[in-house]
């Protein structure tokens, strides 16, 4: 090979070199520019996988898990204007329920069998468990133990609805004698 031809491969070497250094150059370039678009676009996607899963979608509450909670009564006009009470719902699906009349006079040692059944004239105690019928607004009450008796094994209908957060209970589907029960802080 002469020396004219050595260095015209030479030059086509190197030309050849160029081109691949050129072409590698370029595709380094290209990706550090890409990079940060790659990061971005990652973390992007990221953050809006967080935020999509942490926010719940809104669901209506049942009916259970509107009632459950304390209430204290608020008005009963079966017990004058200041009568107090106390009902309450569990998740499992137990209750109890207290109601008694304003202005008992205390019952000590000394009282006699009258004023023991004075002061107990008109209280309301029992406690079981609850079913809730939501096509007919009911909720039944399914005593277990009870302050009188002949309710023992027995079931209280009572319709229910609700205003805000608290619960109104009925004696009878036309709401004409009702318990409005205000619900308490759950904490």
């Amino acid at each position: 090979m002469t020396n004219i031809a050595r260095r015209k491969w030479r030059v086509a070497a190197i030309g050849c070199e160029d081109a691949r250094v050129r072409s590698m150059r370029d595709s380094i370039e290209g990706r550090r520019l890409l990079e940060p678009l790659v990061v971005f676009v990652f973390a992007a996607l990221t953050v809006a996988a967080l935020v999509a899963a942490s926010v719940e979608p809104a669901r209506a509450q049942s009916v259970q898990e509107r009632l459950v909670g304390v209430y204290t009564l608020a008005r009963f006009a079966g017990h004058g204007d200041e009568p107090t009470g106390r009902i309450s719902y569990d998740a499992a699906g137990r209750m109890w329920a207290m109601v008694l009349p304003p202005g008992r006079s205390p019952i000590t040692n000394e009282s006699t069998a009258e004023e023991v059944r004075d002061a107990m004239r008109g209280v309301i105690t029992y406690y079981g468990t609850y079913t809730i019928d939501e096509s007919t607004g009911r909720v039944i009450h399914h005593l277990e133990a009870a302050s009188n008796p002949a309710w023992i094994g027995t079931d209280f209908i009572r319709w229910y609805r609700f205003e805000g957060r608290n619960l109104v209970i009925s004696l009878n589907p036309d709401f004409d004698n009702t318990l409005l029960w205000e619900r308490l802080p759950d904490e």
